[in-house]
């Protein structure tokens, strides 16, 4: 989903299923701006940003953004452990993206865990990419079985 605007707000809730194996990690929904870059593309390859949120082992929370001028080909992790998602246990997630400004925001259950302030790129598109999956890449990022997490209350606005 994308629309023209020059700020958006994404909020949902998620929970993962008691017991969860969080492997290496995974991808969770989050804004984008642009060409939405993600895969480990080239930094110049997809002008534009991407800010998912990802799980870690434990169940630490990260940001895991694409945006010009970072040192990797893949995503940088923003924030990698200052929050951890419990099973069982909702979690509540908003975030905001003001590219023109270049201001990235997130909060976890109404704290504020990451703030960055750096060019996000892009041309006036916002989005929403809304998907959960294991990964990175390799059977190391694979689930172990058969598992579910739900995401609920999704509500996206664009300025």
């Amino acid at each position: 989903w994308t629309a023209r605007g020059g700020a958006a707000c994404l909020s949902y809730r998620l929970r993962f299923e008691p017991g969860f194996a969080f492997r290496r990690g995974g991808k969770l929904p989050g804004l984008f701006g642009g060409d939405a870059p993600t895969g480990c593309a080239a930094a110049e390859g997809r002008p534009g940003f991407s800010a998912r949120l990802m799980w870690r082992e434990g169940g630490a929370g990260e940001l895991y953004l694409y945006a010009p001028g970072r040192d990797s080909r893949c995503g940088e992790s923003v924030a990698r452990g200052a929050w951890t998602f419990v099973p069982g246990r909702w979690t509540r997630v908003v975030q905001e993206a003001r590219p023109e400004e270049g201001l990235l925001r997130l909060w976890i259950d109404g704290d504020q865990v990451a703030a960055l302030a750096r060019p996000l790129g892009g041309d006036g598109r916002l989005g929403l990419l809304l998907h959960a999956f294991f990964g990175g890449s390799g059977e190391s990022w694979a689930s172990p079985r058969d598992q579910w997490l739900e995401i609920d209350d999704v509500g996206l606005w664009v300025q």
